[in-house]
């Protein structure tokens, strides 16, 4: 089971790591090794970010069911 905590320590996990891959793809490194990773960190943000909006609308649906 996920919680809240752990959903928000991984997205800002992945968005320090996204900022550092853009950052060094943006000084002209971005090898093809480092766009995959930030394609592979996209791809785990954009599945954090939709595991943390089912969350939110799991804790809404509880709070309207009490």
């Amino acid at each position: 089971m996920t919680t809240f905590d752990q959903v928000k320590n991984k997205k800002r996990r992945l968005v320090a790591r996204l900022g550092g891959v853009q950052k060094c793809i943006q000084n002209d490194q971005g090898h093809g090794g480092i766009r995959r990773l930030e394609g592979k960190l996209q791809k785990e943000f954009s599945e954090i970010l939709k595991k943390e909006e089912l969350m939110w609308f799991q804790r809404s649906r509880a709070k309207w069911l009490i």
